[in-house]
């Protein structure tokens, strides 16, 4: 079963949208139930709900992020997951330092969407950006590098179904 985990700071707003919208994604076209989609924040602190303005997006766009809770990268949720999809490319060199034999599976979500190499910015550093250009940011990479994103999972699950020894 293929696994992406979504990464930003605190796993309350970027993070949650990029999950919610995935699984949105996965569920148009039917695939959803072999997949299994997360969020984590390299901040986080555990069990809080996404903000207001996450859940406001998510419902302005008839989707629901609000059993989400918030959590930390661990090197357990990493290793379980064949694809990090990070925001910004500070979180992903914070991750690729603090667990670096997994380094491999970390992607900043704009350059495995095939958008070229940018940071998706946090709308609480980057007040001049707002919570709504951020999450029309992150579901229009979403659904523009849906398919690459699905193909470079389904292929790092086949490369450790294969190491393992089980049948794909």
């Amino acid at each position: 079963m293929p696994a992406i985990l979504f990464v930003c700071s605190v796993n309350r707003f970027r993070s949650v949208i990029a999950e919610v919208k995935f699984r949105q994604l996965l569920s148009v076209r039917q695939t959803l139930g072999s997949w299994t989609v997360g969020s984590a924040g390299t901040w986080a602190a555990a069990g809080l709900t996404p903000t207001l303005q996450a859940r406001k997006y998510l419902e302005s766009r008839g989707m629901d992020g609000s059993a989400i809770r918030s959590r930390e990268v661990t090197r357990e949720l990493l290793e379980s997951a064949n694809l990090a999809v990070v925001m910004t490319r500070s979180q992903g060199e914070s991750l690729t330092i603090e667990f670096s034999k997994l380094k491999n599976k970390v992607f900043l979500l704009s350059e495995l969407c095939g958008q070229g190499i940018f940071d998706v910015c946090d709308p609480m550093e980057n007040p001049e950006i707002s919570w709504q250009e951020v999450g029309d940011e992150i579901c229009s990479l979403l659904a523009a590098g849906f398919d690459q994103i699905c193909r470079k999972a389904l292929q790092a699950e086949k490369r450790r179904l294969k190491k393992s020894g089980l049948k794909s």
